[in-house]
């Protein structure tokens, strides 16, 4: 939503807080500031306040909400609230952003190197950041901000400390924490705050209220909202207390019909009339909300012509409160009627949450049916997986088609164990209704997916596919993958010329975002190189890598064939240089080669490992050999693809021994992994090797325990010595 990335609207009437804006606007050389308080400090008001009265700096603002704990969310929001002060800034990482499982710190390496050339100075606002849990998102933060140029600033606004190593900031003095002690209201702000409600209050209530709310100033604030002499006198201490006093003062004030009505907005993250009247069956919303705006400062407008509102968080968590109290049927109406309103109003992801908050499973898993393969392609893989963690069990039963949609989803989250079970799952059941997702039906559906992820070997994945290539009628949405899947199994089977057909069928459809068209051409370029048809081979593969390319699907699993096709061709036609470039942009699809989707990571590496064999490089050959190996117990049976690995295994090892590591079987490494090695025989530290890689000191700590674990070691020299065993370096 645009309002996410707007400054809030301030309301009148609110105390200016002159000490600390002119803390803010004076700090030239730091480069981060905290607010961290909790709930009812003002550090939202703190924030906007430096925003109106700092001329010398430009502020990019960002709202956060739980649904942008999803990473590719998160920074889609970020640089959208940076590109709406600096127009077309990092064109590139919002391209990169929009793809299937970005690159985050390719993506913020673009924006960096963007934000060098923005004169002048510019602050990124993130209020809210305590609801980012994501552990990638935070990691993703901790880059960003461990390189941020010289003239860029992050202010945080949270209720707890964000799981970020702040500290060497702290220490070169580059950080401002403003924190609970300083956001108190003093007793002169206290004085203001109720004189903007009753006028000239006397000097001893003044007093009691500041005593009692301790600086608190929501506290302050509902006191002035209640209007209540009582409230002023009220005998309390503790600030919980003060907070559950005030707020049943305030809503207690209200005629009931006022009341029943927030609670049910209440399950509004944010309102506006057209919204409100739906959820209330009545059409009066925006005179309301105009009139409660302007009488509880605790409704604000966040937008400048007042069209969307928000709840303060305190106001909001008791509505919601008092809703758990309504009748259950009533609260399912509210959300079933918010979702409607999202469907018509282009929210499907709302929608869906609505749907699940009303218990209406079956609805919610169509509206993830229906879009899960647009919101994957987006990158939004997380939250999807997120979604179907909160299906019960029975409902998944009782709506087949998303244990099929989530067998996909986890088997390109990586999750082999739930790509299984999902799958399983999915074969043990039927459903006659149309599909969703616009398949014929439910049997083919259920075919294209056992033939796509390829868990019981070739033959099984073959003759689903033939099942799916029968029942996808031409034309129809599904037809272009059923035709991919049935050319590689034939492929496979050493069908070759029946593959051809299925194949050419394929790649000469419109090419999608899902890539299936630059799937079937790279699959058709190595079946021409299979029958030592090179020319037509390296043509195919040039052209379906021009399409990646275009496309911008270089990271998507369906870019690998291709990619690893280019590779064997330069290879063969002895451009090394060509053929190393090549192998060296399979690091992009890495996450994807897991045992999840077994076939293609097998094939993939197995095609890389006679490729580095070609090019003499036996160390990498080996490498990708025993990767291949090891995708291969989970495939099962590989058709003509295992007896190459074989020939590859026996060029590797022609005195017959084996090709795996000497002492056990080794663990394969990825070509990050390869890489971080080779940079442990450096000087290099942690933080260097990172920044060597565009990666962050902790992405790089990962890869390196990893190293350690798949070597059997547990430091860094034992690791260069044992990699040197190994011939890795």
């Amino acid at each position: 939503m645009v309002v996410k990335t707007r400054v809030p609207v301030q309301r009148k009437g609110l105390v200016r807080r002159t000490e600390l804006i002119t803390r803010l606007a004076d700090q030239d050389d730091r480069q981060v500031t905290l607010v961290q308080a909790p709930t009812g400090y003002g550090k939202s008001i703190v924030l906007m306040q430096w925003v109106e009265a700092d001329p010398l700096r430009r502020f990019g603002w960002l709202s956060l909400e739980q649904s942008d704990n999803d990473p590719v969310v998160f920074w889609r929001y970020v640089l959208l609230a940076l590109r709406a002060v600096v127009p077309g800034l990092a064109d590139r990482a919002w391209v990169l952003l929009h793809q299937r499982e970005p690159d985050l710190e390719v993506v913020i390496t673009h924006v960096l190197n963007s934000l060098l050339d923005v004169p002048g100075r510019l602050v990124l606002v993130l209020d809210d950041y305590h609801v980012i849990t994501n552990r990638q998102s935070h990691d993703s933060m901790q880059y960003f901000i461990d390189h941020l140029p010289s003239s860029m600033h992050v202010a945080v606004g949270t209720r707890t400390r964000p799981p970020l190593s702040l500290s060497k900031l702290k220490a070169e003095g580059l950080i401002l924490t403003i924190d609970s002690t300083k956001l108190q209201f003093s007793l002169e702000e206290t004085k203001s705050a109720l004189e903007g409600v009753h006028g000239h209050p006397r000097p001893e209530a003044v007093a009691r209220v500041h005593r009692t709310s301790e600086g608190w100033p929501a506290g302050v604030y509902l006191v002035a909202i209640a209007n209540a002499p009582h409230a002023a006198s009220g005998d309390v201490s503790e600030v919980g207390t003060v907070h559950r006093y005030l707020m049943e003062q305030m809503l207690d004030q209200l005629p009931e019909s006022d009341r029943a009505l927030l609670a049910e907005w209440s399950i509004l993250r944010h309102l506006n009339a057209s919204l409100c009247d739906r959820v209330t069956d009545r059409t009066d919303s925006a005179t309301h909300l105009e009139q409660l705006s302007e009488a509880n400062m605790l409704l604000m407008p966040i937008d400048a012509n007042a069209d969307w509102y928000r709840f303060h968080d305190l106001l909001r968590d008791a509505l919601r409160r008092e809703f758990t109290r309504h009748p259950p049927e009533q609260q399912r109406v509210a959300h079933l009627r918010a979702m409607e309103w999202w469907l018509e109003n282009g929210g499907e992801p709302r929608a869906i949450h609505h749907a699940m908050e009303a218990g209406d499973h079956e609805r919610a898993a169509e509206l993830v049916c229906t879009n899960w393969l647009e919101y994957m392609l987006s990158g939004l893989l997380q939250t999807l997986r997120e979604w179907i963690d909160r299906f019960p069990t029975e409902a998944m039963l009782d709506y087949p088609p998303i244990l099929v949609a989530s067998a996909w989803i986890t088997a390109f989250s990586g999750d082999a164990k739930a790509t299984r079970r999902f799958a399983a799952a999915a074969r043990a059941t039927s459903f006659d209704l149309p599909m969703p997702d616009g398949s014929t039906s439910y049997t083919s559906a259920v075919a294209i997916l056992r033939a796509g992820l390829g868990l019981d070997g070739m033959r099984d994945a073959n003759k689903h596919a033939e099942v799916a290539y029968r029942l996808e009628p031409p034309g129809g949405p599904w037809r272009q993958l059923a035709a991919a899947l049935v050319g590689v199994t034939r492929f496979g089977l050493g069908r070759y010329e029946d593959a051809r057909v299925a194949l050419t069928e394929a790649a000469r459809m419109s090419m999608g975002p899902d890539g299936t068209a630059a799937y079937a051409r790279g699959q058709l370029a190595l079946l021409e190189m299979s029958e030592s048809n090179w020319g037509e081979g390296s043509r195919q593969a040039d052209i379906a890598c021009a399409q990646i390319e275009e496309s911008n699907l270089q990271n998507l699993l369906s870019s690998g064939a291709a990619q690893v096709a280019a590779a064997a061709a330069s290879a063969h036609s002895g451009n090394r240089g060509s053929a190393l470039q090549r192998l060296g942009s399979l690091a992009s699809i890495q996450k994807s080669l897991s045992d999840s989707i077994p076939f293609d990571a097998f094939q993939i590496n197995l095609i890389a490992a006679e490729t580095y064999l070609l090019l003499g490089d036996h160390r990498a050959a080996s490498v990708h050999a025993r990767t291949a190996s090891s995708r291969l117990d989970a495939f099962g049976d590989a058709g003509i693809f295992e007896e190459r690995l074989v020939e590859v295994q026996k060029a590797l090892a022609p005195d017959g021994a084996s090709v795996d590591a000497p002492e056990s079987e080794l663990e394969p490494l990825t070509d990050r992994e390869l890489q971080i090695i080779a940079m442990l025989q450096s000087d290099l530290s942690l933080r260097e090797i990172g920044s060597e890689l565009y990666i962050s000191r902790n992405t790089a700590k990962s890869h390196v325990a990893n190293v350690y674990r798949k070597l059997g070691v547990t430091s860094r020299t034992a690791a260069i010595a044992r990699a040197r065993q190994l011939d890795l370096v």
